[in-house]
């Protein structure tokens, strides 16, 4: 049976990705410390016997802030850029000088990395309000709400569904001072 092409093509579509973020950091952190409590609780001696029974309380906890934390959470949905468009967008951000990060990759790496976040996010609907509040403007007015590795998973989301399977040395410049963190 051939197939139709034209069928095909009207009914193509690009590339989606999501990522959840909690916009509430004092319940990631919640979590954060009740998780290394629970870890360091279970290095106890016999503690594998337990098949996940050890320490219910705590358990509980661990539960009760992942069910809060569903209330302060959002579903970040990105879309691929057509091939024009990202090439464009390459092609209009040209490396800064004596930038390490862009210098490798040939192009200005900040500026294209948030044009694919706010280019590719397809849900929710942000206007230039939740721009500002979400990812700051660099002024104490709006300091964005999400901390540096939550944009990075909305960066990396937004690098994979443009850049499926391909390995993006993630050093913004912004990241360069040497630190790594976890969470978000």
């Amino acid at each position: 049976m051939a197939k139709d092409i034209k069928q095909l093509l009207r009914d193509a579509r690009l590339a989606e990705r999501t990522v959840i973020l909690c916009l509430n950091q004092d319940l990631n952190s919640d979590l954060e410390a009740k998780e290394r409590q629970l870890a360091e609780a279970l290095q106890g001696p016999d503690m594998s016997s337990m098949n996940g029974a050890a320490f219910p309380e705590l358990r509980g906890e661990i539960v009760a802030i992942k069910d809060k934390m569903l209330d302060s959470q959002i579903e970040f949905t990105f879309r691929a850029l057509s091939r024009n468009a990202y090439a464009g967008l390459i092609r209009d951000n040209p490396p800064r000088v004596d930038d390490k990060v862009d210098e490798s990759n040939g192009f200005n790496w900040d500026e294209v990395t948030e044009a694919l976040i706010r280019r590719g996010l397809v849900e929710p609907l942000l206007d230039d309000e939740d721009w500002k509040t979400l990812l700051g403007d660099g002024t104490d007015d709006y300091p964005g709400v999400i901390s540096s590795v939550q944009y990075d998973l909305l960066a990396t989301a937004a690098w994979k569904v443009n850049r499926r399977d391909v390995d993006i040395p993630f050093l913004p410049s912004s990241s360069l001072n040497g630190q790594t963190s976890v969470g978000v």
